[in-house]
């Protein structure tokens, strides 16, 4: 008779759920129950779960003091009733509102941070100044006392409303013109303007786009003055050669106070400003 001498083998002893994992699964279950079942009056009356503080950051033009007008009394309410979703979509409405991070500090704390939305030009529409945003998105408009304490490019539209454009249409077996509505758009004066201030000599400064007849638009600088004429369908090939003519003008003119980029690869310059 063979006696087996190897080892048994270990039997695992089940682990047990860390007390941490316990307590949430508590609390779930006791939400999840009392707001099916009706049964919170206890866990509502229970002193340390009621918000004691709410602690609010938001930069301008927002304020701690203005976003908490627009929530809800939270201040004594349990914190495990404290619907954040709720409250953040609700933040999210408001205008210069963009994004929304809510904390529940256990057992009775709130925090509530709120980054604004950044205002990169300001767009005239029938004579009314409206902040828009690096999408072209209007933000609202601008009140006399956000705009003294902004200084923003402005655009505008040498023509107001709609303004119709002549187009070519070939098609077989004749070709034929239509007017079609200006395919301006905000955004196209903001993707214009980003690519200026980050790849133009940083003393110039855009104080205005003007959006003219499609495609063409003019861009005015200032400290120094300058005025630039473009055309939507060529401007990013010129980009360089304005850098070039603001960084090393030609000697005979000095600095230009005008540069004619609308054909490619050619720039007039002259020193006379036209404003």
């Amino acid at each position: 008779m063979k006696i087996d001498n190897s080892p048994l083998p270990q039997v695992r002893k089940p682990r047990r759920l860390p007390k941490l994992l316990l307590l949430l699964i508590l609390a779930a279950t006791l939400v999840w129950g009392g707001q099916r079942y009706q049964l919170p009056l206890l866990i509502q009356n229970i002193e340390w779960l009621k918000v004691r503080e709410v602690v609010i950051t938001a930069p301008w033009p927002l304020s701690p003091d203005l976003v908490k007008a627009w929530l809800p009394p939270l201040q004594g309410k349990n914190i495990l009733w404290v619907d954040g979703s709720q409250i953040i979509s609700k933040l999210k409405e408001q205008n210069w509102v963009r994004e929304v991070t809510l904390k529940k500090d256990y057992p009775n704390h709130l925090r509530i941070e709120v980054t604004a939305k950044a205002a990169k030009a300001i767009e005239i529409e029938k004579g009314l100044p409206y902040f828009v945003d690096e999408n072209g998105a209007r933000i609202e408009k601008a009140s006399p006392l956000m705009l003294s304490a902004w200084d923003l490019p402005v655009i505008t539209r040498e023509k107001e409303g709609s303004e119709w454009v002549e187009r070519a249409i070939i098609r077989p077996p004749l070709a034929r013109k239509v007017w079609i509505p200006s395919p301006w758009r905000t955004v196209n004066a903001i993707e214009v303007l980003t690519r200026l201030q980050n790849e133009i000599d940083p003393r110039y400064t855009v104080s205005q786009i003007s959006l003219g007849s499609y495609p063409y638009y003019r861009v005015f600088f200032s400290r120094p003055r300058l005025e630039v004429l473009f055309s939507i369908e060529t401007w990013d090939a010129q980009l360089p050669i304005l850098a070039l003519l603001v960084h090393s003008p030609p000697r005979q003119i000095g600095q230009p106070q005008r540069i004619n980029l609308v054909l490619p690869k050619k720039a007039v310059v002259s020193s006379l400003l036209v404003h």
